[in-house]
C-alpha cells in the first residue's frame, strides 16, 4: 500500500507551505482527540472523520498521512521545591513556572489502499521507503503556515536600514565558504548563532543576553572595536539564514540597532563570495 501511493510525494522545503496545525477543513488540531493527518502529498492536514473527502478531491486512489497525535501534560515539580509562589515574576525561583506543562508528541504514518482499507504503521521506521520518511520528517521539523504567516507579518514591520546604499565593502581578501561546517566566530571559536559583518567580512557571535545565554557578542564587539578605529561597518547578516528569498539583516548603528532590510543584500554578500541562489536555511530566524 505504502509503495502504490508514492507517486507525487516530495519533501517541502522552508518556503512551502504546511498546514499541520489545523484541519483544512473543521477546527480540528493535533491535540483533538483523533488527530490530525497531514497529507503527504498535499502538505494538508485534516480530521481523521474528513480524510475520506480528502481522497475524493485527490486521485481517489489512497494516499498517505503522517499523523499527529499530541497531548499536554503536567511537569513534575520536585519535591522540595515551594508550591505557592511568593515573588510577581516568571521563571525565577519564587515566581510563577513558565513551562508548568509539556508537550508529548506522537506520529504514525497512516496508508490507505485504492479500496479504502487502513493501514496505521510507526513512524519513523527503517522499514519504511526512504521517500516516505523523507517526506515525514521534512513535514514534522517544517514550522508550519501559521507560524510562517506569524512571522511574514512581524517580518514586514522591518524597516530598509538608511545605511545600505553607501555601505563601505572593504576589498574582499577573504572569500566566505557557503558550508556552515566553516563557519566559527572570529573571536570565540562558536559554531552556533553567527554574523557576517557585511563591509569586512568579519564573523562574530551573536549578542550575550544578560543572563550568559546567547552567542560570544563577537559580531558587536567587532563593530564597537572598528568604530572607535573611525570606521563604520554596521550591517551584519545571520548565516544559517540565507535564501534567495533573503535573511536576517541586523543595523548596529546606534540610530536603528534593530533588524533591517538590505535591499542589496544579495550584491554585498557576492562581494565575500556568497551566491544567495544557492544558500539554504540551516538556522533560525529571529522571528522563528
Amino acid at each position: 500500500t505504502v509503495r502504490a501511493c508514492m507517486i507525487g510525494l516530495k519533501a517541502p522545503q522552508h518556503y512551502d507551505k504546511v498546514f499541520k496545525d489545523e484541519c483544512i477543513y473543521t477546527f480540528d488540531t493535533p491535540f483533538s482527540e483523533g488527530g490530525l493527518a497531514v497529507n503527504l502529498r498535499t502538505w494538508q492536514g485534516v480530521a481523521l472523520d474528513m480524510i475520506d473527502l480528502d481522497l475524493q478531491r485527490g486521485s481517489g486512489k489512497g494516499g498517505l498521512y503522517l499523523l499527529q497525535k499530541f497531548r499536554r501534560e503536567e511537569k513534575q515539580k520536585p519535591a522540595d521545591e515551594q508550591q505557592e509562589p511568593t515573588k510577581m515574576a516568571i521563571g525565577v525561583e519564587g515566581g510563577f513556572m513558565d513551562d508548568k506543562w509539556e508537550i508529548i508528541k506522537e506520529y504514525s504514518l497512516l496508508a490507505i489502499s485504492a479500496a479504502g482499507e487502513r493501514t496505521t504503521l510507526p513512524y519513523p521506521s527503517q522499514d519504511l521507503p526512504m521517500l516516505v520518511s523523507d517526506v515525514c520528517e521534512a513535514i514534522e521539523k517544517h514550522q508550519g503556515v501559521q507560524s510562517q504567516e506569524a512571522v511574514s507579518q512581524w517580518e514586514e514591520e522591518v524597516k530598509e536600514s538608511k545605511y545600505y546604499k553607501e555601505l563601505v565593502q572593504l576589498p574582499a581578501m577573504k572569500k566566505i565558504s557557503p558550508s556552515p561546517k566553516d563557519w566559527k566566530c572570529e573571536k570565540s571559536g562558536d559554531t552556533q548563532n553567527l554574523w557576517l559583518n557585511l563591509s569586512d567580512g568579519y564573523i562574530g557571535g551573536g549578542r550575550k543576553h544578560w543572563d550568559g545565554s546567547g552567542g560570544s557578542n563577537g559580531a558587536l564587539e567587532h563593530f564597537e572595536e572598528e568604530k572607535a578605529k573611525g570606521n563604520f561597518f554596521p550591517l551584519v547578516v545571520k548565516l544559517g539564514t540565507i535564501t534567495p528569498d533573503g535573511a536576517d539583516v541586523y543595523s548596529y548603528a546606534p540610530d536603528e540597532d534593530n533588524l533591517v532590510k538590505d535591499p542589496l543584500l544579495a550584491q554585498h554578500l557576492e562581494h565575500w563570495g556568497i551566491d544567495v541562489m544557492k544558500m539554504e536555511k540551516t538556522d533560525k530566524t529571529l522571528a522563528e
